[in-house]
C-alpha cells in the first residue's frame, strides 16, 4: 500500500470512529422511539424548540400507522437516524427538516391521489425538496399494480393502452412509458427508480440546490447500515439502489464545494463495499460448510454480490479523489469525536 493510500485509509478510519462516537451519544433517542416514548425534554437538549415540535408531530404520525421496517424498528426510526446523521455534521435547519420529512409522502401514499393529499401536510418551504425525494414513478407502479389486480383478465397490451391516456401518466417520463410498453410491471421497477433519480439529478443541476441529494445519500447510508432483509433479492436491491444513487450523483459531487455532499458520497461508497466484502466472506463459508445440496442457493447470491461489488468499485476512484480534498481533510480532522 502506498503512502497516499495509507493516508486515505487513515482518513476513512478517522471518519468512522468520529461519526460512530457522535451517533452513539444520540442512541437514547432511538431507544425511546423503539419503546414508543420519545421525550420532548431529551430532544430539547439537542434541537431548537421549533424543530423539537416538528419531530414529535412526525413521530406521532408514524406511530399512528404502526409501520415497521424490515429490520424490526418502527418506521420513524429511519427518519430520526437520517436526521441525526446530518445533525452530527452541524447541518443547517432546512437540511435537518428535509431529512425529518423525507419519507413522509412515500410512506403515507399508495397512489398518486394519496400523494397529492399528503403533500398538503408538508411545510410549504420544504415541499419542493420533499417532492424531489419522493419516487413518484414508484407510486405510478403501485397504482398500476392495484389496477392490474382489478383487471387481471385483460392482456398486458390492452391494459397499458387503456391507461396510457389517463391522469396516472401525467407526471411520468416518456422513458418509463416506453419501458412499460415493452416489459412487465415487475421488470420495470428498476427503470422507475432510475427515472426518479434522473429527475432528482436534473433538479439539483438546474436549481443548484443540493439539499435533496445530500439527504438521499444519507437515506441510502442508513438503509445500508440498518436493513438486513431475509430475502436474497432484497439484499441485492440495497446495493443495486446504492449503485444507481452514486451513478447519478457522481458528476454533481465532483464539482460540488459542499463538504457534506462529499462526506455522504464517500460513506455510501465505503460502507457498501465494506458490507459486500463481509457478506461474500460469510456466505462463502456457508457454501463451503453446506455443500451443493444446501449451498447452491447461496452460490447464486454470492455471484450476485460479486456483480454488485464490480459495479460499485469504479466509485472508489472518485471517493479517493474526494478524500484528497484539503477542505475535506480539515473538516474531518476538526470533527468532534474520539480524537
Amino acid at each position: 500500500m502506498s503512502i497516499k493510500e495509507n493516508n486515505q485509509e487513515e482518513q476513512i478510519e478517522n471518519l468512522y470512529s468520529k461519526t460512530h462516537f457522535l451517533l452513539d451519544k444520540y442512541y437514547p433517542l432511538v431507544k425511546q422511539v423503539n419503546a414508543g416514548s420519545l421525550s420532548k425534554k431529551e430532544l430539547g437538549k439537542i434541537f431548537q424548540e421549533n424543530l423539537v415540535d416538528e419531530i414529535i408531530n412526525v413521530n406521532n404520525r408514524f406511530t399512528q400507522t404502526s409501520k415497521i421496517r424490515t429490520c424490526g424498528n418502527p418506521a420513524f426510526v429511519h427518519s430520526l437516524r437520517v436526521l441525526l446523521w446530518l445533525k452530527i455534521f452541524d447541518a443547517d435547519e432546512k437540511l435537518l427538516r428535509v431529512a425529518l420529512y423525507h419519507d413522509l409522502l412515500e410512506d403515507f401514499s399508495n397512489s398518486l391521489e394519496q400523494m397529492e393529499s399528503e403533500s398538503k401536510t408538508i411545510p410549504e418551504e420544504l415541499l419542493s425538496n420533499i417532492l424531489q425525494l419522493t419516487n413518484r414513478h414508484g407510486d405510478v407502479i403501485k397504482t398500476l399494480e392495484k389496477e392490474r389486480v382489478k383487471q387481471s383478465l385483460i392482456p398486458d397490451g390492452v391494459f397499458f393502452e387503456k391507461l396510457f391516456d389517463s391522469e396516472i401518466f401525467s407526471e411520468v417520463s416518456e422513458r418509463l412509458k416506453s419501458c412499460l410498453q415493452k416489459n412487465s410491471l415487475q421488470t420495470v421497477k428498476r427503470e422507475s427508480y432510475e427515472c426518479y433519480l434522473q429527475d432528482l439529478k436534473r433538479y439539483v443541476v438546474e436549481t443548484e440546490d443540493e439539499i435533496p441529494y445530500i439527504v438521499k445519500l444519507a437515506d441510502r447510508l442508513d438503509n445500508t447500515l440498518s436493513d438486513w432483509p431475509s430475502k436474497f433479492t432484497s439484499i441485492i436491491k440495497i446495493y443495486s439502489k446504492n449503485e444507481l444513487v452514486l451513478k447519478y450523483s457522481e458528476d454533481i459531487v465532483r464539482n460540488s464545494t459542499n463538504v457534506l455532499f462529499k462526506i455522504f458520497f464517500i460513506l455510501v461508497v465505503e460502507r457498501s463495499l465494506d458490507q459486500i466484502r463481509f457478506l461474500i466472506h460469510n456466505y462463502s463459508i456457508i457454501v463451503d460448510k453446506r455443500g451443493l445440496f444446501y449451498g447452491e442457493q447461496y452460490n447464486k447470491l454470492l455471484q450476485q454480490l460479486k456483480d454488485e461489488q464490480e459495479k460499485l468499485k469504479p466509485f472508489e476512484k472518485l471517493k479517493n479523489e474526494l478524500l484528497d480534498d484539503e477542505d475535506l481533510k480539515l473538516y474531518i480532522n476538526n470533527l468532534q469525536g474520539t480524537n
